[in-house]
Order: structure tokens, then C-alpha cells, then sequence
């Protein structure tokens, strides 16, 4: 072992995908796990935390964060209160899309450096970023983005062209299908590259919602925006991707529909990854007097019958992470001019998920016995760490970064403003003053202690992730 300890992890139980060890003492050297000892067997050095047995997880990393869209100056401020969310709720490492609107149409390279310089600053999380890609001056910089060490990029395919995705942000030519089609060639070529698509097929959304938007509901908008949108374009990325031999992921599977068309393709031996958000599986399309116009996410949520499926493929590990989607706004932003049960059509998308995710899963799951802590740090640590390349986080082993989350799995805390941190969407979150277990009690990013008895230090110490 390295003589030089920075600090020590006593008498914590840590918890794999594939079980739970008994009490261990972690040493932790410049950033890194240095030794795994049981409990008592090595004198701890440096700084020492008593873990009092709880359980040790490996830091969560989050694939689907939204910090800014439009613009580059939008980014570090939501960045700066994300991050913090997403680090009180255990991710040390985030995936933030970058989608910059008329800053970045005509390419990144210009402007990249200067971005993760400043994000740097602002950040709690380590993170990386995803830049979208839907312009072909943006898909022709590729090859220099991937070897500059920028490993994954988000596609809109075809959801958000033209006037609806300028607003926010999203700039796509019409030809998104050349743009599809050169993207996954180039990636191709890298071992350790993936291409993450938003697939809803954007015709089908509009016949659909031409047919449905004079009702009002939740369960209107999913009719309106159908599971067979996904499948539809699923289908297709697969199909592409297979041609290529591209590594692709399908983000926030909603329905039965969407996991069997990219499973398909899995099973005949294609490297496609998928994920799905706390929404669809706490909440259903029935649930409108709870949720109201709040309730409006893109894709929908789906039936009470695709919620549970997606629950089973969790368990069964069929799916290979639980990110966030986080797109935080206030009560305000999301009625736009309205009220909680206006119009659903005129409402704007998104939830804010992530601080909240670990003990509503611990709560609603574990404590059930739906799923396990083992599954746990499969669908939050694990997985996600592999699908996206990142070699140094994603499990609590030597030589690994000290990113490590310890919890109480008996004690209760009630969800308020007080206990969360202030984000866009706290003020209509519906599991307010509800009690959970299985908050996180003390976080570690790279060794430095950066939440100590549930309360964040004020240390932003994010670093950016290059991965080639």
C-alpha cells in the first residue's frame, strides 16, 4: 500500500451489483481508492469518517442532465444549481447535453474549450458534456470533437425540427436523416464513442396530436405523442446502427412498446444501450389530478401497465440506467399562462428528479422488495459508468476515483424546502413534506468530503471528464 494516506472510510458495508460486504475501512490517496481492508485490520491515517456501518455506495452517475438550452451563457448558472442538486442527491458524475442554439449551429470547436473552462467553475459534479448534433457543420467536426476526448453526442431524431425546436434551443436541418446517417458512421469508427437519441418520430407526433388535441389530459397528450413515435424511430437508429456497427443509447424508454423494438436489436447483437426516468415509474398517464399540466414530459407518460413493465425490467436488469432528464422549471414556466389543469398542449415539459431519486427508489422499491441495493448500484453506478466508457468511476475498487455515498437505510427524513436544495420546480415537486429513507448522509468526490451530515460543503469542485 502507498504510504501517503489522505484520509479513511471506517467501518462502512459496501454495495455492489453484486452483493454487500461486511463492515470495511476504505483508504483514499490523492483522489483515489488506495485500499479496501475489513473493518479494524489496518489503522486508519489522515482524515478519518466513521461510516457507523452504514452502506457505501459507489458515486451515481447521471447519463440524461439538461443544465442550459439555447444558449452558452444559459449554461453555468443552471449548471451551478444542478450540479448542486444532482450532488446532494449522490451523482458525482453527470452527462449535461449541450445545446446551445445559434452559438453553436455552426460547430463546436470554436467555442468548446472556453465552455468546459468556465463550467469548471461552477460545477459540484464532475461532469462531461453531450453535444447536440443536428446541423452538418456540427456532424462534420466529429472526428476532431472524439479525439479531443468528447465521447458521446445527442441527436433529436426527428422530434424538435424547425420552428418548435428553435425555441429552444434545438437546431436541426431538415435532412436530420443525412445528419443521423454520417453520425453513426463516424462514431463507428471509435471504440468508445455512443451516439444518445431523443426518438419520436416527428409525423407520427403530429397526426396523432392533430387528433387528440382538443381533449385535455395527460392521458390525451399520450395519445397524442404514441408509443409507436418511439418504436418508429427506434427502429430505424437500430437498424442504422447495425449497418455501421455504432454503439447507440435510447433515452427515457417510456413504454413496452420502445424497450421491445431497441431490445430486439440487442438480442441480435447490437451495442444499444437504454434508459428510463424516475417519472415514468412513479407516476402514469391516470394520475392527472395529482400531476396536472406538471405532469407533462416528452415522451408522455405512458399507461399504468407500461409504468410496471418498466419496473420489471429494472429488476431483471434489462435496462441499463435510471438517469434524470433533469429539465428544471418553476410552476410558472411549466402553466406558461394557465394553471395547474389548463390546457396540457400549451404546457411546457419537464421534470426535476435527481436529488430526490435514490430515497423515493430506496422508499417506493427496496423497501418493497422490488428491487435490491445490489440493483441499485447496477442502475445508478454500474452500468451507466460502463455504457458511457468511463473507466476510473462507477464501482468502490482500488484504483478507482473515491467517489462514495453513504447512507442510512433506516432513517426517515421528510422532503422539504428546507431539507432540498432551492431548484426551478421545488415549489409544485407533489412529494413535498412526504417522508422518504435512504437519503445520503456524507458524499465524497475524488476523496474530498462534499456533503457531511446530509448538508452540501460549499466546495464546487467539479472537474471535467475527457474520455477517449
Amino acid at each position: 500500500m502507498i504510504n501517503k494516506i489522505d484520509s479513511t472510510i471506517t467501518n462502512v458495508k459496501i454495495v455492489s451489483s453484486c452483493g454487500i460486504s461486511e463492515p470495511c475501512d476504505i483508504f483514499i490517496a490523492n483522489g483515489k481508492i488506495i485500499g479496501i481492508h475489513k473493518a479494524g485490520i489496518v489503522k486508519p491515517d489522515g482524515e478519518v469518517t466513521d461510516g457507523n456501518e452504514m452502506l457505501a455506495f459507489p458515486g451515481f452517475t447521471d447519463l440524461h442532465f439538461h443544465a442550459g438550452m439555447g444558449s452558452i451563457n444559459s449554461i453555468y448558472k443552471e449548471l451551478e444549481t444542478e450540479s448542486r442538486a444532482a450532488l446532494a442527491g449522490g451523482y458525482t458524475y453527470i452527462r449535461s447535453h449541450l445545446i446551445i442554439g445559434p452559438d453553436g449551429s455552426s460547430g463546436y470547436l470554436n467555442v468548446i474549450d472556453k465552455i468546459i473552462e468556465n463550467a469548471q467553475r461552477v460545477s459540484y459534479s464532475d461532469f462531461s458534456f453531450n453535444p447536440m448534433i443536428g446541423t452538418d457543420s456540427q456532424v462534420g467536426e466529429l472526428d476532431k470533437l472524439i479525439n479531443k476526448g468528447i465521447n458521446a453526442y445527442k441527436i433529436y431524431y426527428n422530434a424538435y425540427q424547425g420552428d418548435e425546436g428553435r425555441k429552444l434551443g434545438i437546431y436541426v436541418d431538415d435532412d436530420i436523416d443525412d445528419i443521423v446517417i454520417k453520425a453513426l458512421s463516424t462514431a463507428a469508427k471509435y471504440d468508445n464513442t455512443r451516439i444518445i437519441f431523443h426518438a419520436e418520430d416527428n409525423s407520427t407526433v403530429k397526426f396523432f396530436t392533430a387528433m387528440e388535441e382538443k381533449n385535455n389530459g395527460l392521458d390525451a397528450f399520450n395519445r397524442g405523442r404514441p408509443p409507436i413515435a418511439e418504436a418508429i424511430k427506434i427502429d430505424k437508429i437500430c437498424r442504422l446502427a447495425m449497418r455501421f456497427k455504432a454503439k447507440v443509447h435510447i433515452a427515457h424508454i417510456s413504454s413496452i412498446e420502445a424497450f421491445e423494438t431497441a431490445n430486439k436489436y440487442r438480442e441480435m447483437g447490437l451495442d444499444v444501450s437504454m434508459e428510463t426516468e424516475p417519472h415514468y415509474l412513479f407516476y402514469d398517464d391516470s394520475m392527472w389530478n395529482l400531476l396536472g399540466v406538471y405532469g407533462k414530459v416528452n415522451p408522455p407518460l405512458r399507461t399504468k401497465l407500461d409504468r410496471e413493465f418498466l419496473i420489471k425490467k429494472l429488476s431483471e436488469r434489462k435496462l441499463d440506467s435510471i438517469s434524470s432528464d433533469v429539465n428544471a422549471l418553476t410552476a410558472r414556466q411549466k402553466m406558461k399562462n394557465g394553471d395547474k389543469y389548463g390546457n396540457i398542449w400549451d404546457a411546457s415539459p419537464g421534470f426535476d428528479n435527481i436529488q430526490m431519486t435514490l430515497p423515493r427508489l430506496i422508499t417506493g422499491f427496496v423497501s418493497n422488495g422490488i428491487l435490491t441495493y445490489e440493483d441499485l448500484a447496477y442502475l445508478l453506478s454500474e452500468r451507466p459508468a460502463d455504457v458511457i466508457g468511463i473507466r476510473n468511476k462507477g464501482s468502490i475498487s482500488i484504483g478507482k476515483d473515491a467517489d462514495i455515498v453513504l447512507l442510512n437505510p433506516k432513517k426517515i427524513k421528510k422532503a422539504t424546502e428546507e431539507t432540498l436544495e432551492t431548484v426551478p420546480g421545488l415549489d409544485w415537486n407533489p412529494e413535498l413534506n412526504k417522508e422518504f429513507r435512504g437519503w445520503p448522509e456524507n458524499i465524497f468526490l475524488r476523496g474530498r468530503k462534499m456533503l457531511f451530515d446530509s448538508k452540501i460543503q460549499e466546495k464546487m469542485d467539479g472537474k471535467y471528464v475527457y474520455i477517449k
